[in-house]
């Protein structure tokens, strides 16, 4: 599974309604912008903690330091539930 699909899975049916639409808004524009350019394609179980990294350092050029925190957050929680979920 890609990181792309197990995201569509993971924000319908796992975050789906156990969170505030303005937090799914959040998570959804923070996968397509900052997440999904640099993983989207890779395997889940290919994704290392470097790849992950890569990611926040791709936003610190043009990004807050919050807004960088909001997307480690996001990325933790969809990879802890993909652990969870053996994917």
């Amino acid at each position: 599974m890609t990181v792309d699909a197990w995201f569509d899975y993971w924000i319908e049916n796992i975050k789906g309604q156990t969170v505030r639409d303005n937090t799914k808004r959040n998570y959804l524009e923070r996968y397509e912008k900052n997440i999904k350019p640099v993983i989207g394609s890779m395997l889940i179980k290919d994704v290392k903690p470097l790849h992950c990294q890569n990611v926040l350092l791709k936003m610190s050029k043009s990004y807050s330091n919050s807004m960088i925190d909001y997307c480690r957050i996001a990325m933790g929680a969809m990879f802890e539930a993909a652990v969870e979920n053996e994917k």
